[in-house]
């Protein structure tokens, strides 16, 4: 019999563009899992495809430590077309926005742990679970300094994070966290109608720069704990030292492993999980040999993913390549 302290509650947030990337850090999370412990994975979504859905279950049902794969259409609690409206930076997509439904939908559940699709699990995940977080309204990790002092633009004003977070969000900036991994206590959440106070924020202070991650800080400021970044490492703090102790790699920004390669070692780390999904088929064969092929990988050159398309930049010169000439760039 297995008890209730054995499970991991997770959730996941996609669209369908994303089924690949998610089918790669769950099974990062069936790998790196010890014995012993077993994961409950919720995903939400409003577009992932009927066929996409039973391909990625199909993939997990021999896995012994995956209990369940749950798609939860999130069309029953609200509309893309609503949340749209909150959006301010293009990349961001309605998606982010349904991990502030969390504490009503699981119901069920006094404690989940939320990560974003753009992450890869590299160790057991049982000792971020395990932390106590019964004071707190979530475990969190801190955005690193080096994104701080990024410069963004917003309002028609170029200032850097920093900034934004103290003038716009009221904030210390200190105390922003990446929004990316959470450990939700969702018992106090609910005790304390969270929830409505993370939509009152939205509709009353928008735009944000970041919507779901401006909301959860300050709805959550002073009322979270901070975890070790080694649960959150971010692009700008890949270092081997923390790399060698990373649990979760979090690939933030435009530059993503499935995209261009950036860092050898972070860049394996997700590919060599997703090399095990049943969507890494010909075409993405051809892309990875194309990232890996030296051709990608310099300064002076820069490549942007569309939906049938790449955007590609050298130097000062810009154009765009069809998706499936994409082996043009294989080293002969």
């Amino acid at each position: 019999m297995i008890t209730k302290d054995k499970y991991i509650n997770i959730a996941l947030a996609i669209n369908n563009q994303y089924v690949g990337q998610v089918s790669a850090l769950i099974m990062s999370i069936h790998k790196n899992l010890k014995e012993g412990r077993f994961v409950r994975i919720n995903i939400l979504h409003s577009t992932v495809t009927e066929q996409h859905q039973d391909i990625m279950k199909n993939m997990v049902k021999d896995f012994d430590n995956i209990s369940e794969l749950n798609f939860i259409d999130m069309k029953q609690f609200t509309s893309n077309e609503i949340l749209d409206k909150y959006l301010y930076p293009n990349y961001i997509t309605s998606e982010s926005f349904y991990r502030l439904f969390m504490p009503a939908i699981f119901s069920q559940y006094d404690k989940m742990l939320y990560l974003d699709s753009d992450t890869i699990v590299c160790k057991d995940l049982s000792q971020l679970y395990n932390n106590d977080i019964d004071n707190f309204y979530a475990g969190v990790i801190k955005e690193p300094i080096s994104s701080l002092e990024y410069n963004t633009f917003f309002d028609n004003e170029r200032i850097t994070n920093k900034s934004y977070i103290t003038k716009k969000l009221q904030i210390n900036p200190k105390d922003y966290f990446n929004s990316g991994v959470l450990l939700l206590n969702l018992k106090k959440l609910r005790q304390d109608n969270i929830q409505e106070k993370f939509f009152e924020c939205l509709l009353n202070k928008s735009p944000f720069r970041y919507p779901d991650q401006d909301v959860l800080n300050i709805v959550l400021y002073k009322k979270v704990k901070f975890l070790d970044i080694i649960y959150n490492l971010t692009s700008p703090e890949h270092n081997n030292e923390n790399q060698k102790q990373a649990v979760i790699i979090h690939f933030t920004g435009e530059k993503k492993p499935w995209i261009v390669y950036k860092r050898k070692e972070t860049f394996e780390q997700y590919w060599k999980y997703f090399k095990l999904t049943p969507f890494y088929k010909d075409k993405e064969k051809e892309l990875y040999l194309s990232l890996t092929s030296g051709y990608l990988d310099k300064p002076f050159i820069k490549i942007r993913e569309e939906k049938n398309h790449y955007k590609i930049r050298i130097f000062f010169f810009h154009f765009t390549i069809n998706k499936k000439y994409v082996k043009f760039f294989r080293k002969k």
